[in-house]
C-alpha cells in the first residue's frame, strides 16, 4: 500500500536518502521499505507514511507519525491494520486510503 505523494505527509523538506553521517546518498538499489509506503508501527499502534531518511545499513527510516523508526518495529500496513482498536494516524492518510 502506497500513498499518491509522500511529500504531502512531511512537514519539512526531508532529504530522501541519507547515510548514518547525514550525507545525502543516491537511492539504494534494494529497499526494504520505499518512500510513500504505508507502514504499521508496532510499539505505538499507529499507521504512518515513509517520508525519508532511509538508511538500509542501520535499518531505520522516517515516518510522518512517529519520526525515526527501526525496521524491526515496522511492517507494511494492511487494511486490517486500519481497523485495529485505538489506532493512531493522520486524518489525511485515513482519507486517502480508506475513503478513496
Amino acid at each position: 500500500m502506497k500513498v499518491s505523494n509522500y511529500k504531502d505527509y512531511a512537514y519539512f523538506n526531508y532529504i530522501d536518502y541519507l547515510d548514518r553521517n547525514c550525507n545525502e546518498i543516491p537511492k539504494p538499489e534494494k529497499l526494504t521499505y520505499g518512500l510513500g509506503d504505508v507502514v504499521y508501527v508496532k510499539d505505538t499502534n499507529s499507521i504512518g507514511v515513509v517520508i525519508g531518511c532511509i538508511d538500509e545499513e542501520s535499518a531505520e527510516l522516517r515516518t510522518d507519525v512517529d519520526g525515526m523508526q527501526c525496521f524491526s518495529n515496522l511492517k507494511l500496513a494492511t487494511l486490517k491494520d486500519f481497523k485495529r482498536k485505538s489506532i493512531r494516524m493522520s486524518p489525511k492518510l485515513y482519507s486517502e486510503i480508506i475513503q478513496k
